[in-house]
């Protein structure tokens, strides 16, 4: 039937994990404001999924369904909070601190093993260890929870102690150290260190004086695959260390492998002044440019869909897990496997619909997340892109490309203006004049002349690229101005706020 140009509409039917995803995420902040037992929550979500069921089982639908599905995404989202909350127990490392237990004053000796393989800075080592027991001024508990201690290499000696004790990931480690202290001095509108260490997954941090210090007490339980990866990325940072010069070593394996310690104090200052820090932080961009090489050389490799997208999804989560699993990387990851999915089985991938996908995966594995600065602003990003930029692109460009056909043989019903902007940066005279010299229908279409001039002197493509690029980067600030304002600036100083996102707007842009 002829029609006009369509497009996606939020609505339920046509993007249904969106609504799914929104009503599990306000479960969550629901559940970690107003406290509800966790039995109260999972009785909920048990009595609502029946419900579901037994609606989907006798094929009912309508409003009174599609209510009933988003309460119970509500209620589920509730008893994972809780659940998650009712899980961190009184002998958790960061229970004890707050409680005064353990603190900066007294030496801490440390049993666990390292749930990461060291990560190695030019003059100190980074260990994560998963607790397993403390013990204080002769006072022996046990304990869970995961401390990143951090042993300084001050010379050849110690650092050719450190080598001898061939710490790897998975070794059971005794540690005598000092914890830090908490909440100690940072500057007016500054994100909490303690809190960015809490979302990183770290109840304490310490300094160990030595690495006499350490004692390694063998090897313990370790998964085979993270070992493997962990050997691949140690080695392929050494490798790049030693065949570059700084600053470029240093820049390619904070870009590649997410280890910044061997950034150059000059080169570091250098993308922090120029607003572009952020291209050395690996994210969702870096995951895209890998995949679409590991997807050209799996098309390469064989001629089957289904081994192809196998092989580039189990090549991204290898990465993924390797340069550590954060949540900017694991929610690319994530959304390029549903993409992968829906084109497997011949659905179009809304861009909505695949970023809802990944939040609910994320925070049904880490509900916390969900008050973590870094997965705010990494979701919210891409949702302005996707709901606000992309769109608005795909409007005008085929507003601008409009040509009749069978199924829209009528223009688009556009305001003018929008009409004129469309064709000046979309419309493509000279593809069009020389279909119409091939075809054996000819016809004239009525299109702006400014589009016309602009085409025949080739700058139609800079032009509409910068005005892309000027839509996005604009969506993308004013959508993250506010989150912002409230995670770097205090509330009296929201002006600071705005002027950084102007900065980052004027350096993205010129980006």
């Amino acid at each position: 039937m002829p029609r006009r140009l369509s497009f996606t509409r939020l609505r339920p039917f046509e993007q249904p994990l969106v609504f799914i995803a929104s009503s599990f995420i306000f479960g969550l902040l629901f559940a970690a404001r107003v406290r509800f037992s966790t039995r109260v929550w999972l009785i909920a979500s048990a009595v609502l999924w029946t419900a579901a069921s037994v609606c989907l089982l006798r094929k009912l639908g309508g409003r009174a369904v599609t209510c009933l599905l988003l309460t119970l995404s509500f209620a589920c989202g509730g008893a994972l909070c809780a659940v998650n909350e009712a899980g961190v127990g009184k002998d958790r490392v960061l229970r004890l601190v707050e409680r005064g237990e353990l603190t900066a004053e007294e030496p801490v000796e440390i049993w666990g093993t390292l749930n990461d393989a060291p990560e190695l800075a030019p003059d100190r080592i980074y260990l994560s260890v998963a607790v397993e027991k403390v013990a204080t001024l002769g006072r022996e508990s046990a304990a869970t929870g995961v401390a990143q201690i951090v042993a300084p290499l001050r010379d050849d000696q110690s650092r050719n102690d450190y080598d001898r004790l061939s710490l790897d990931y998975g070794s059971r480690v005794r540690i005598l150290c000092n914890l830090s202290g908490r909440r100690g001095y940072r500057n007016p509108g500054a994100p909490d260190f303690d809190e960015m260490l809490e979302h990183r997954g770290f109840d304490a941090t310490g300094v160990v004086k030595s690495p006499l210090l350490i004692e390694n007490l063998g090897t313990g339980a370790r998964s085979a695959i993270l070992h493997l990866l962990y050997r691949i990325r140690a080695l392929a940072i050494a490798v790049t260390l030693r065949s570059f010069t700084q600053p470029t070593s240093g820049i390619l394996v904070a870009a590649l492998f997410g280890n910044r310690y061997f950034l150059s104090r000059d080169a570091a200052e250098t993308f922090r002044e120029g607003g572009t820090f952020h291209l050395l932080v690996i994210s969702g961009s870096h995951v895209a440019m890998i995949a679409l090489v590991a997807l050209w050389l799996a098309k390469r490799l064989s001629g089957l869909r289904v081994v192809q997208y196998a092989l580039v999804t189990a090549l991204m989560w290898g990465y993924a897990l390797m340069v550590g699993a954060q949540p900017s990387i694991t929610r690319a990851v994530v959304t390029l496997n549903v993409a992968l999915v829906g084109r497997l089985i011949f659905r179009a991938s809304i861009g909505a619909n695949t970023l809802a996908a990944s939040a609910i995966v994320l925070l049904a594995w880490q509900p916390r997340d969900v008050f973590n600065p870094a997965f705010q602003l990494s979701f919210l990003t891409v949702l302005m892109i996707v709901a606000f930029a992309s769109p608005l692109y795909l409007r005008l460009k085929e507003a601008g490309q409009w040509q009749p056909s069978m199924s829209t043989p009528y223009p688009p019903r556009v305001p003018k203006p929008v009409k004129w902007l469309a064709e000046f940066l979309f419309w493509n005279d000279r593809e069009f004049r020389g279909e119409m010299k091939r075809s054996p229908i000819r016809y004239r279409l009525e299109k702006s002349r400014a589009a016309v001039r602009l085409n025949r002197l080739r700058l139609q493509s800079p032009a509409s690229w910068t005005a892309v690029t000027l839509v996005a980067t604009t969506a993308t600030q004013m959508g993250l101005l506010p989150l912002m304002i409230h995670h770097f600036q205090p509330l009296d100083t929201g002006c600071y706020g705005l002027l950084y996102a102007c900065k980052n707007w004027a350096f993205l842009s010129l980006s």
